[in-house]
């Protein structure tokens, strides 16, 4: 399977190519990886949603994100970044990478997101947007529908199936001159997103991300606003911790104390504020029309949920 995989990999082009390095033809870091071992689906379902039904800004602290769009149209924002959204088009998000989706027309925008772990497994998986070739299209969307329907059994071989066939998706996606996103970063920017991203759950500041890349202060600010488009240190460091509560709150039953607490905000009243000031609606509310409950299945998307902070 692996030699078949191999030689259709020449076929998919990669979205933002020119953030890529191209290399000699080795085994790729995924490929050696999914050799011995496989994903665990942690989530997949159907996702359906109408213009103005924006998918809030978030992130998901230890789990990669593949999703597709067969029908619609609309942007993808991974890590600062916008993609259009095309039907031959995977976006894969790393854990900790800040993503959101914005749909357009009139059209509903459906698809299929899969979220899993890769124990074991570190570094960027794939680019963030892979464009297929359309004669490889049909199958790899069968793949990830096939991957849907083995899943909604809920059975061990159901789930063992279905992890299967991610993991011969992911290989149908990859191309082995990869190269994340964020290589295009200096050392210094890229040291302290890596220190705000495993530590934003603490009470850290600017002067510790700029001690952990070995620049003052001011310097750090400097090169991050230059690197990043023009966010501040502080404002990347708001929109993780934000981005994680977003991501509790639609997808776990946390008491909203528990998740302020643990987002970096220390209490619900902060957590609640910085929410009104930036989603301009509460964490109640979000959560209200906002929470997942078929993390495994066919979503039957309800606006009247009801869930309290008890």
């Amino acid at each position: 399977m692996k030699s078949k995989l191999a030689a259709k990999r020449k076929n998919i082009i990669i979205d933002g190519q020119e953030d890529f390095i191209q290399s000699a033809q080795t085994p790729s870091k995924l490929l050696k990886y999914l050799e011995e071992r496989h994903p665990v689906i942690c989530f997949i379902n159907t996702d359906k949603r109408m213009k103005n039904d924006d998918v809030a800004e978030h992130m998901h602290a230890d789990l990669f994100q593949l999703t597709c769009f067969t029908q619609g149209s609309g942007k993808f924002i991974i890590f600062g970044r916008e993609y259009k959204i095309e039907n031959n088009v995977f976006f894969i998000m790393n854990p900790n990478e800040l993503h959101q989706i914005r749909p357009e027309g009139k059209n509903l925008l459906s698809g299929i997101s899969c979220r899993f772990k890769m124990p074991g497994f570190s570094g960027k998986l794939l680019s963030p947007a892979v464009k297929v070739d359309p004669r490889l299209m049909p199958e790899a969307e069968m793949l990830l529908k096939k991957a849907l329907a083995e899943a909604v059994l809920q059975s061990g071989k159901g789930m063992i199936k279905a992890s299967f066939l991610i993991s011969e998706l992911l290989m149908l996606l990859d191309e082995p001159h990869q190269v994340g996103l964020n290589d295009s970063l200096s050392e210094v920017v890229r040291n302290g997103i890596l220190f705000m991203n495993g530590n934003f759950k603490k009470s850290i500041t600017i002067d510790d991300a700029a001690s952990h890349s070995k620049v003052t202060t001011s310097h750090f600010c400097r090169a991050f606003k230059k690197e990043m488009g023009g966010v501040s240190p502080l404002s990347y460091l708001r929109r993780l911790r934000l981005g994680f509560a977003a991501e509790r709150l639609f997808a776990s039953r946390d008491k909203i104390s528990s998740i302020a607490a643990n987002s970096g905000f220390k209490n619900a009243k902060n957590l609640n504020m910085a929410f009104q000031q930036v989603y301009g609606t509460s964490t109640q509310e979000f959560r209200r029309k906002k929470y997942e409950d078929v993390p495994i299945g066919i979503s039957t998307k309800r606006f009247d949920r009801m869930i309290s902070d008890s």
